[in-house]
């Protein structure tokens, strides 16, 4: 069903191929199910797929997603400068952050995110 809403082969090729990759077909399924149409659904999915790889860039691995981590996102986005073409332009953070969080909830819903936050490193004591 992903295939739908992605025109070009290449495109749907490089979001399948990120860590949230295959998740995001059952995530399109339930998006759809709830009535969201194509614009919602590939913005949403391209946002979901950017994070996961963000995340992984920075040894955070799938189970270790949680919205605390979306704020750092948005900062990101600002500057984007992932290889491949990520970011579209500077109003679609807004798209990839809803994406991002769609898809830490989904995960969650799967049971492969916990839903505690992630843990953050303490500070060196000296």
């Amino acid at each position: 069903m992903i295939k739908q809403f992605f025109r070009w082969r290449s495109a749907l090729a490089k979001i399948l191929s990120t860590p949230a990759g295959p998740y995001l077909e059952n995530l399109v399924i339930t998006l759809s199910r709830q009535g969201f149409g194509r614009w919602y659904l590939s913005r949403r999915v391209h946002g979901a797929a950017h994070f996961s790889l963000w995340n992984a860039r920075k040894g955070i691995s799938l189970d270790q997603l949680h919205e605390a981590t979306l704020p750092e996102c948005r900062v990101h986005l600002r500057s984007c400068r992932c290889p491949g073409g990520w970011r579209r332009s500077p109003h679609s953070s807004v798209s990839a952050v809803a994406g991002a969080s769609i898809l830490v909830q989904h995960l969650r819903e799967l049971s492969v995110v916990c839903s505690s936050a992630p843990l953050m490193p303490q500070p060196a004591v000296l």
